[in-house]
């Protein structure tokens, strides 16, 4: 087919052969691939749905791609002068062969469409070029990306823990233990997660290793393939736990707040812009700074105490610059502002259900009979629709959020009601639902809209 269609230089040497990647792999889990690399996907226009042309056409590019020769580049470096004694280079590469290239490039649908700007046109010493743009950028050096969901399993694969089935579940367990956090779809790391990974370094050491997870993997395969005995991998996994637990039980709580003190050191007391470490208390001066466990988490606190209260709530606040721009649009709680209607306090927040809107006031009541004053909260909550960014609504938007459900007026002698459900945004009336089919039109909707919507859903009278 390759021979066929793109010539003899498209095939490589070798046949390649691919290889899975983890051992005792479940191969149920591979991807589709086309029973026949003739059916070209051209042939089937007009045959198949568009949106099945288009899946074929994605996987037929891709096997395919997979099966032709290399790309070739020249690696090439650019000089251009300006006869002023300025030199502005550009790096990048020249292709001079296409291979794979011809059929598919990664994240294209169509080889045409990269424009990536590493590829450089064919150039000769001496060439005359036009400048179009000039930049003067300055660079800095950044830290190594943090692990999205893709490069973690990557990672897992390529030290060889876990397997494909069980990948979305350690994803998950990050996640529902509160160990890290998904933010723009890289993991940061919480206190919780700092703090466990912490402890287990120091005192279980030999059980975070790579070699033993991926060791102890191997032995699993052993036994699904009849070379060892399942008691005989659990009593030599048993033995050297219980040790090590035995080692641990008497190890006081002082010391393990020490060695995660040492160990966390960056962290704990780094503060400032400059990130100086200084583990002087801030407020008498003569106490040591030191984590602190308490009935409602981990906190910072002063060796002095009870003389000094100083106390200095810990979060997962970003250690590099890079952390800092994820966190600007996503830190919550965040003040919105006050509902002039009624001066209730409105904040954002997020909770284990997703982000949602909360009104608050604390009124104080004082009881006539003892004199005592007590104080009550009214809260009322409202979710944040899917069809509403929780990083741009604005005070107005919350506001109206908060009023649902509410009565736009009557019809025929009955309420007409808007609010959003389980499934989404509605129109109520006379004790029937009907789907809003614009969600984002709810905030602004008035009785004459509802009422329009429902003559042509429910086929009421004007």
């Amino acid at each position: 087919m390759i021979f066929t269609k793109y010539g003899k230089n498209f095939i490589p040497e070798k046949a390649r052969v691919y290889q899975t990647k983890v051992k005792n792999a479940q191969e149920a889990h591979e991807a589709i691939r086309p029973v026949d690399a003739s059916i070209i996907p051209e042939s089937l226009k007009g045959k198949v749905g568009s949106d099945l042309l288009k899946l074929y056409d994605l996987v037929w590019k891709r096997t395919i791609a997979s099966h032709m020769s290399s790309a070739e580049f020249y690696q090439v470096q650019v000089d251009r002068s300006d006869n002023k004694e300025n030199i502005f280079r550009a790096s990048g590469s020249i292709v001079i062969f296409e291979g794979f290239l011809k059929v598919y490039v990664e994240g294209c649908d169509e080889p045409q469409d990269n424009d990536n700007e590493s590829i450089l046109p064919p150039l000769a010493q001496n060439d005359q070029t036009k400048l179009q743009n000039l930049d003067a950028l300055q660079h800095f050096t950044s830290p190594p990306p943090r692990f999205s969901e893709a490069s973690l399993v990557k990672k897992m694969e390529d030290l060889g823990i876990g397997r494909p089935s069980t990948y979305a579940t350690i994803l998950q367990v990050l996640q529902d233990r509160g160990y890290a956090k998904l933010v723009k779809k890289f993991f940061v790391p919480e206190i919780r997660g700092r703090l466990v990974t912490s402890f287990l370094t120091n005192f279980f050491g030999r059980y975070l290793e790579y070699g033993f997870t991926a060791d102890l993997e191997q032995s699993l395969d052993d036994i699904s393939n009849g070379k060892k005995k399942k008691i005989e991998v659990l009593k030599d996994f048993w033995k050297g736990f219980c040790e090590n637990v035995d080692q641990t039980k008497n190890i006081k709580i002082s010391d393990v707040i020490d060695r995660l003190n040492e160990a966390l050191e960056a962290f704990l007391f780094a503060t400032g812009k400059d990130k100086k470490i200084s583990r002087v208390c801030p407020e008498c001066k003569n106490g040591q700074l030191s984590l602190k466990i308490g009935r409602f988490g981990s906190f910072i606190g002063c060796s002095h105490y009870p003389e000094c209260k100083f106390v200095r709530k810990l979060d997962s606040s970003p250690t590099t610059e890079q952390d800092n721009s994820m966190f600007q649009s996503s830190e919550y709680p965040k003040f919105l502002g006050i509902d002039p209607s009624d001066q209730f306090d409105i904040n954002i927040k997020k909770g284990p259900y997703g982000i949602y809107l909360q009104k608050e006031q604390k009124l104080s009541k004082t009881n006539a009979k003892s004199n005592v004053k007590s104080t009550n909260t009214n809260v009322i909550r409202a979710s944040v629709p899917k069809f509403i960014d929780p990083n741009k609504i604005d005070l107005e938007q919350a506001i109206s959020l908060l009023q649902l459900p509410k009565i736009l007026g009557q019809h025929d002698g009955e309420d007409v009601k808007v609010g959003i459900g389980r499934y989404g945004p509605y129109v109520f009336f006379k004790g029937k639902y009907t789907s809003i089919p614009k969600p984002e039109t709810i905030l602004s909707m008035t009785l004459n809209d509802a009422i329009s919507l429902l003559q042509k859903r429910q086929k009421i009278p004007s």
